[in-house]
């Protein structure tokens, strides 16, 4: 998206970039993806000239609802990388995993609900889901590291879940 304009086109970008694949392997299907995405706004592609606080916040029409921004989740002045796999096992199983790397508020200022401050995230989850009858279980395992850029404070978190869910 573009957060001015100049001629009619937009002049002050953000970008997102990604990339999917499917297929069958060993007679199962899977997909993977790789996905790049980056808030903070550049009027000119080739220059290191970022303009921190611009993506989402215009004066005349911001793209925020109750502070909110109505673009990408992690708001302004980001960076992100994503990689996933998906794997369907058998006709009722499929397992999953996701590698998130972000740098949340790279600047550490402006309006950003999700980082107030400048963080980086790493994120690592692996899933499995079942289907049977009207059943549907999911279990997963995950690792989580938050570290607040200016203190080097760092908090890192396990997570493990069960679910199960019944379809009328």
């Amino acid at each position: 998206i573009g957060e001015d304009e100049s001629g009619g086109l937009p002049s002050a970008k953000i970008h997102q970039y990604g990339f999917e694949h499917w297929g069958m392997f060993g007679g199962k299907s899977y997909r993977v993806y790789l996905e790049y995405s980056d808030t903070v706004v550049q009027r000119d592609p080739f220059s290191n000239n970022p303009e921190y606080g611009t993506a989402y916040n215009h004066g005349l029409y911001p793209y925020r609802h109750y502070d909110r921004s109505i673009g990408h989740s992690m708001d302004s002045d980001g960076e992100s990388w994503s990689l996933g796999l998906q794997y369907a096992h058998s006709t009722t199983s499929s397992w999953h995993f996701d590698l998130i790397y972000a740098d949340l508020n790279r600047d550490g200022e402006g309006i950003n609900p999700i980082s107030p401050t400048a963080q980086k995230l790493v994120q690592v989850s692996l899933s499995d889901q079942y289907w049977w009858q009207r059943h549907e279980f999911h279990w997963g395992v995950g690792w989580q590291s938050l570290e607040e850029i200016e203190t080097g404070v760092k908090d890192e978190d396990p997570s493990v879940y069960l679910q199960w869910m019944y379809r009328l």
